[in-house]
């Protein structure tokens, strides 16, 4: 692909975009207000102190499926599904992590990070956790 047409190509998909996707259908910004406040007051109950909102959005590549950490071109575009995180500091060593999709909840120390096979979708945040903490982070 000519590097050149790229721009072009962005140009043309905005349009069609904004053509074909009137104003309405995009999110609100109280959508996002009303969940910040009910992940927050869920946070308050279950660990008793205000923890810190990250919301990231869902992408799709429209072009480029696997090639921008290769230095290729991609075209990623943000869809309406998110990823909703609710943290806050602890004084201890320990991490939880909570799914709300699966009412789950796992405890883990952060001196002794083991991949767990009972709960594994809780192995990604805390591969996070110590991916952080061997950066010098945390």
């Amino acid at each position: 692909m000519d590097i050149g047409a790229l721009p072009k190509i962005c140009r043309i998909l905005r349009l069609e975009l904004r053509h074909h996707c009137p104003r309405s259908c995009y999110p609100r910004l109280g959508r996002y207000m009303n969940r910040t406040q009910d992940l927050t007051n869920k946070f308050r109950a279950m660990f008793d102190t205000s923890p810190t909102i990250c919301r990231a959005p869902g992408r799709v590549n429209l072009i480029g499926e696997h090639t921008d950490y290769n230095d290729g071109f991609v075209l990623p575009a943000a869809i309406g599904f998110s990823c909703w995180t609710a943290a806050a500091a602890r004084k201890d060593r320990k991490i939880t992590v909570y799914s709300e999709n699966l009412s789950q909840s796992v405890v883990a120390d952060l001196d002794r990070l083991e991949p767990l096979s009972e709960t594994a979708w809780a192995n990604y945040p805390l591969g996070v956790a110590r991916a952080l903490e061997q950066g010098g982070i945390g």
